[in-house]
């Protein structure tokens, strides 16, 4: 009986998703594949070290958690690098097909791994491309050339279904053209205030729209033109709200003196 409860609490890393007791959970089911584990303020995390050019399991999750066709893994190391070194992710398609990610980028969350690093970032995106179902494995690897020591705190699983390609960034970009159009005509004419602002207000949320996605795509090729539109969108959205309550004011002021 004691076999069997234990079997269903620890039966996946899923309820363990960034918490404290990931790396304990993971050595409990078999996931985790090399280190040892250690407190670090309170929190479990894993050492590993390592001496020869190597590539060094650490991680194997099977059946993760993935609700979205974009995911990736995160979380934070300390470590010395005598040489150069990377993480590795590998997700694992029920057909077979194997992808990785690697963090081969000159600095960044992405960044390669070398020095002495203190609280260091890291995040391991990737996107299906619409690919489905999602991966049945995921696989986190140590890539080192040289030796030295990483200390790994718990991993983090986030997923999204949310995803601006570059078609949808390019409507999203030709819509603000539109609604600005509409806005300077109405402005100009000085009439159909309604229109103004209802243009200024399709503005911000294309701007909301466009944050959101850049943050959930962070990390991949979707990110920076989505930021884009998104900081445009909330400029000019704020621009027309702000300039249509000044021009209207002016109207209204010239027609009351008018009158008087």
């Amino acid at each position: 009986m004691i076999a069997i409860w234990m079997m269903l609490c620890w039966s996946d890393l899923n309820e363990s998703n960034g918490e404290p007791d990931f790396w304990v959970r993971a050595q409990q089911i078999g996931a985790l594949q090399n280190g040892t584990l250690m407190d670090h303020d309170g929190v479990t995390w894993v050492r590993l070290e390592f001496d020869q050019d190597a590539s060094y399991p650490l991680l194997v999750w099977q059946n993760p958690e993935i609700k979205g066709t974009q995911y990736r893994l995160s979380g934070e190391l300390d470590g010395s690098f005598e040489g150069e070194a990377f993480l590795e992710m590998w997700s694992v398609f029920a057909d077979g097909s194997r992808y990785f990610t690697r963090t081969l980028a000159a600095s960044g969350p992405m960044g390669k791994l070398q020095g002495e690093l203190q609280d260091h970032q890291f995040v391991l995106p990737f996107d299906t491309m619409g690919k489905v179902p999602a991966p049945v494995q995921l696989e986190l690897n140590l890539v080192a050339i040289g030796s030295g020591h990483m200390v790994a705190g718990p991993i983090t699983l986030t997923s999204s279904s949310m995803r601006l390609g570059g078609g949808w960034v390019a409507i999203l970009g030709s819509m603000l053209g539109i609604l600005g159009a509409i806005a300077g005509v109405s402005l100009g004419l000085g009439r159909a205030r309604w229109l103004a602002l209802a243009s200024g207000l399709g503005m911000l949320a294309i701007g909301l729209i466009g944050l959101v996605s850049s943050l959930l795509a962070w990390g991949t090729t979707t990110s920076g033109p989505s930021l884009a539109v998104g900081a445009l969108g909330l400029c000019l959205g704020m621009g027309v709200w702000v300039g249509c309550q000044s021009r209207f004011r002016q109207l209204e002021l010239r027609r009351m003196a008018s009158l008087d």
